[in-house]
């Protein structure tokens, strides 16, 4: 008879114990996998320790409780590593996320979603582990990465270790493959993972990897769950990407950050490669903790003309585009359909909005119709030549009132402009113009999106109309469109959010590569950000990011803990962050935590107050040290309910 330490694979509030006790009859590995009785329910549990009864005879006697019997062994053999539970531990103390769900992570969907006992899964290959040199984390930037990478993987596949490609999105992935055909490795080699397999794909390429067959492995964030065997390399494609931040649902994780950690356990080397890296990423390096590698390619040289929207107004021009943009584009489509040397150019439109407007507003009362479950403003689109208001974060949808609800008024006005809108005026100045539109409403899917890009790289229209879905496949990266307009930035450079001077140089420095020519169109046109942008001087950018940053105490200078709780009553969801404000503020006085180590920030509804019909608030903590007893402090006061982001992404 057996006592096993388990850890359920379940949501168990973290102020409640995360590993229980059952017995077994039979003896099982450190690692395995048991079905155990969880109050009314069966619950898959992995189990973190075995121990004879013999050995715990006198603690069973005085223990107050009696142990259960688990209904059954599912994997007798050991399903993760020791580093992989130690991964699971640390992301579970480092994100504050219960433990079962931060294991579930490691797991195949086929093994989790069957309680029937498995017998063929392969043990770990025990090998012998070889003393590997620690090098300090490589942040690479450069504009040739790939030509980068296939040095770096040659050399460990020579060495015989995996190599962990990782990419933000999932269509870089194809390109990647393609790429590394240049190596001449087998595809029986190579493993592709990402959330889209199926169960049997997954189950399959998992036991790829966990036996060693699969030396390279090409994946977005969930391929840093894998049984590696022998990991010798990381590389982080675009490693500024916001698609590393896993915050959907729990738990929520920064992969980057995770990469890092793996990187320790396992004693690989990791590489940050970025065309920009992210401003923090930047800060280290210069602090040392990573090691900075600039390429010498040169970049291209972009001549960018920034366009003040005020002076076009002043001078008479309503139009969304700009006496420039207008000349630039009749000139763009005189060369289109020339034959001289210039000609076959083609041109790309970006902005942020899709829709026809952003908002409808009454002239009379100032109401903007928004949606009743969302409290934000209903987008203007025309869906099969009607009009018609949709709600982007819910999707609700309503016909355009005829008259204002608050006033009765009859002057409504649409404020704004989206994909659709540059697209309706785009025909009026070229009506003769091959125009293609790509934003989610036109092409929801990956595949109607790639469909779109493949058109436009076949030179089957003049002009792009795109949103940020234009950067979520490689496809453009060897394309150089003559002419890149930025309709409207002024939108993102104006959220309230510490990261959005960084976000927009970022996109504008992606569009850069695309460009010979580009116009930036702005109501704002002395801010420093064009300034350096038009200059290329994108370490000056970053001094001046960093000075404003450090002044209002912002990451990299500090780590912010956001906590979020909603409710359909307002009052109860502003009463309980009130209350769960006052409780951390205690706990931290009886911790004797310094005001300068953790700043509390609000309880203040969100950026969106409302969200599907209820009310959000949200309580932002700046920490500065002491960690690990602030999270304590955290979690002590809080309910299950509310929804806890280390580090997140964004704040709105």
């Amino acid at each position: 008879m057996y006592i096993l330490e388990v850890v359920p694979l379940t949501k168990i509030p973290l102020h409640l114990p995360q590993i229980l006790s059952y017995f077994s009859p039979e003896k099982v590995e450190k690692g395995a996998l048991v079905l155990i009785p969880l109050r009314k329910r069966k619950v898959l549990s992995l189990v973190i320790n075995t121990e004879s009864v013999k050995e715990k005879k006198l603690e069973i006697k005085k223990a107050s409780f009696k142990l259960k019997k688990i209904e059954r062994v599912i994997v007798k053999k050991a399903l993760l590593s020791d580093p992989q539970l130690s991964l699971a531990q640390w992301l579970s103390e480092r994100y504050l996320s219960p433990l079962g769900l931060t294991l579930k992570l490691f797991l195949p969907k086929k093994i989790l979603k069957s309680k029937r006992a498995f017998s063929k899964i392969d043990p770990f290959l025990l090998k012998e582990k070889k003393e590997k040199k620690k090098t300090l984390p490589l942040l690479f930037w450069g504009k040739n990465l790939f030509d980068f990478y296939l040095k770096e993987i040659k050399k460990y596949k020579d060495r015989g270790e995996q190599i962990l490609i990782l990419e933000p999105e999932l269509e870089a992935l194809s390109q990647r493959l393609k790429e590394l055909k240049l190596l001449k490795i087998p595809e029986s080699e190579i493993s592709l993972f990402h959330k889209n397999l199926s169960q049997v794909q997954e189950f399959q390429e998992w036991q790829k990897i966990k036996k060693g067959k699969a030396k390279i492995i090409l994946g977005t964030k969930s391929a840093l769950f894998l049984p590696f065997q022998d990991l010798g390399l990381i590389i982080v494609d675009q490693e500024e990407s916001s698609s590393f931040e896993s915050w959907g649902k729990e738990p929520r994780y920064n992969a980057k950050e995770f990469s890092l950690k793996l990187a320790e356990i396992s004693g690989a080397k990791i590489i940050f490669a970025s065309h920009l890296p992210g401003l923090e990423s930047y800060y280290y390096a210069k602090k040392g903790k990573y090691r900075l590698e600039i390429s010498s390619n040169k970049y291209q040289m972009v001549n960018v003309k920034i366009i003040d929207m005020r002076a076009e107004i002043k001078e008479g021009n309503f139009s969304i585009f700009s006496k420039a943009l207008q000349e630039s584009l009749k000139k763009l489509f005189n060369l289109q359909n020339s034959t001289l040397k210039n000609a076959g150019r083609q041109g790309i439109l970006f902005i942020n909005r899709r829709g026809l407007a952003t908002t409808l507003l009454c002239q009379e009362c100032g109401e903007v119709i928004k949606c009743k479950n969302c409290d934000v403003p209903l987008v203007y689109h025309l869906e099969k030549k009607r009009p018609c208001l949709i709600c982007h974060h819910c999707g609700q949808k309503e016909v355009p009132p005829t008259f204002c609800l608050k006033c009765q008024g009859w002057r409504l006005k649409l404020l704004g402009k989206g994909t659709q809108k540059v697209f309706e005026e785009l025909r009026k100045i070229l009506p003769n113009a091959k125009i293609l539109r790509l934003d989610s409403d036109i092409a929801p899917t990956p595949e109607k999106q790639k469909k779109i890009l493949k058109a436009f790289i076949k030179k089957e229209a003049d002009i792009l109309v795109a949103t940020q879905l234009l950067f979520q496949s490689p496809i453009l990266n060897y394309q150089s469109p003559f002419l890149v307009a930025v309709i409207s930035i002024d939108s993102l450079l104006n959220l309230p959010e510490f990261r959005s001077r960084e976000r927009v140089f970022q996109l504008l420095w992606k569009l850069r590569f695309l460009a010979q020519e580009m116009i930036i169109q702005t109501y704002n046109p002395n801010l420093s950000i064009f300034r350096y942008f038009q200059e290329g001087k994108s370490k000056d950018f970053f001094k001046e990011e960093l000075r404003q940053r450090k002044a209002f105490g912002y990451p990299p200078f500090s780590e912010i803990i956001r906590l979020t709780f909603s409710h359909k009553n307002s009052q109860k969801a502003q009463r309980e962050a009130q209350e769960v404000k006052e409780n951390i503020t205690k706990s931290l006085a009886q911790l004797k935590i310094q005001d300068s180590k953790a700043q509390i920030l609000g309880p203040a509804p969100s950026f969106i107050p409302k969200i599907r019909g209820k009310y959000v608030w949200q309580i932002i903590i700046k920490i500065k040290g002491e960690r690990k007893k602030i999270g304590k402090a955290i979690l002590s006061s809080l309910s299950p309910k509310w929804k806890i982001e280390v580090n997140p992404v964004s704040l709105l």
